[in-house]
C-alpha cells in the first residue's frame, strides 16, 4: 500500500471519486503512484479473486496541477470532500468493509436509494439540493416546497443532469 496512503484530509489537495474509462483504471493508477499522489483504489474478493469494488471508480487526493493531469485520462470528477467531508468519511466506511469483511464477499448494489438526499452537479439545475423519489417507475430528483405544500420532481436522467 505505498501508493495508497492514509486517508486522511490534506492541507494541499482534496479527496475526489474519479470516474474513469474501464481501459484507463490501471494506467491512472500507476500515474498516481509515479507521481506521488495519494490514492485508493478499493478491492474485495469475488468469485476470480480480487476484483475492484467499484467499477470504473478511482479515489485520489488530488492539488489543481494533478487534477489537470486527470483530464488526458478521461477521468471525471464524481464527487469530492471538501475540509475532508463526507467523501473522506465514506473512503474510511469502505476501507473497514475491504479490511474487517474477514474474507467475505462485499455485494455493492449500485444507485441512489429513495429517499438519498443529493445535488445536481451539472446541467440547467446545477446547484440544486433534492431527495431521490421513486414514482410511476421512474427515479426522480425531487425538491419539497414547504410553505406551499408542494414537491417539484423531474426525471433527472433524462433531462441531463448528473448528481454530485
Amino acid at each position: 500500500m505505498s501508493e495508497e496512503r492514509e486517508m486522511k484530509p490534506y492541507k494541499d489537495r482534496v479527496w475526489m471519486a474519479l470516474y474513469v474509462g474501464s481501459t484507463h483504471g490501471q494506467r491512472l493508477k500507476a500515474y498516481l503512484a509515479e507521481r506521488g499522489i495519494p490514492h485508493y483504489f478499493p478491492k474485495m474478493k469475488s468469485e476470480a479473486g480480487a476484483a475492484p469494488m467499484f467499477r470504473n471508480y478511482l479515489f485520489a487526493a488530488l492539488d489543481k496541477d494533478g487534477l489537470a493531469g486527470m483530464r488526458k485520462y478521461g477521468a471525471k470528477v464524481l464527487a469530492q470532500a471538501e475540509d475532508g467531508g463526507s467523501l473522506l468519511d465514506e473512503l474510511k466506511l469502505v476501507r473497514r468493509f475491504e479490511t474487517e469483511a474477514g474474507g467475505k464477499a462485499v455485494t455493492v448494489i449500485p444507485g441512489i436509494a429513495d429517499g438519498q438526499q443529493c445535488k445536481i452537479a451539472s446541467g440547467a439545475l446545477k446547484g440544486l439540493c433534492g431527495v431521490i423519489i421513486e414514482k410511476n417507475a421512474k427515479r426522480l430528483f425531487a425538491v419539497n416546497l414547504e410553505k406551499l405544500n408542494q414537491t417539484l420532481a423531474v426525471d433527472f436522467l433524462h433531462f441531463g443532469q448528473r448528481l454530485a
